[in-house]
């Protein structure tokens, strides 16, 4: 795979890839298979330029229309192209990371294939929390997750998530990181990227958390989920 760029954002237009159950947050990496002929052209272009594309999710009933434009969201996640391959057949095999949660204001009237949306940078609230509460979050939030990801993924990487919790320092980073990696209904992966306080973000989080650990003590051993208080 080829490696890509980095670049700041504050407002412009970028490709629109919008996906039924996918949300792309802020330091989360996707690896996304790209294969619909209209995306592939979305490809070409987001890698001419400065590879940027916005992850976007459809509004609740977007079955019926979706080879159409079903509505969109107003709130997605802004990604960049880190790394990409592109197949013999046109195919593409890409990953895209994080950069900002994005406000959709209208798509431009151009003749793509695919969608192009005027989006703006949102950025977070400050946090007024003093080091000791933060911690106490971060240490919570990084217990649930790991308890939940012993159920889901391989240990290799849990590993690797859990090297990638150790470093991302910021509390809204952290909370965004496993909101990315854990299995959470998509409604509410989206509540969490639409929340823009990150301490009630980090509490949403811990909120939906322990209701998914409640629920797969169901059916895993107990020890795996010794204390989800």
């Amino acid at each position: 795979m080829r490696e890509c760029w980095q670049t700041n954002f504050s407002r412009g237009y970028v490709p629109i890839f919008p996906l039924p159950t996918a949300i792309l947050f802020p330091h989360a990496l996707m690896p996304l298979h790209i294969f619909e002929p209209r995306y592939r052209e979305m490809m070409r272009d987001a890698l001419s330029g400065d590879g940027l594309i916005v992850i976007g999710t459809f509004k609740p009933g977007w079955e019926a229309s979706y080879y159409g434009r079903p509505a969109l969201e107003p709130v997605a996640g802004l990604g960049q192209i880190r790394r990409y391959e592109r197949l013999p057949d046109g195919r593409y095999n890409i990953v895209l990371k994080g950069l900002h949660r994005v406000r959709i204001h209208g798509e431009a009237a151009i003749e793509r294939a695919y969608r192009v949306g005027d989006v703006e940078a949102i950025r977070e609230r400050p946090i007024f929390l003093c080091v000791s509460e933060q911690q106490t979050l971060r240490d919570r939030i990084t217990r649930l997750a790991s308890q939940i990801l012993c159920s889901q993924i391989p240990d290799g990487a849990r590993v690797l998530f859990d090297h990638l919790v150790s470093v991302v320092t910021p509390l809204g980073s952290l909370t965004d990181v496993i909101a990315g990696t854990i299995d959470l209904p998509h409604r509410k992966r989206y509540e969490l990227l639409t929340e823009l306080d990150p301490v009630q973000r980090a509490h949403n989080l811990t909120r939906v958390l322990v209701a998914r650990s409640r629920a797969l003590c169901k059916s895993a051993p107990h020890f795996l989920f010794p204390n989800l208080n």
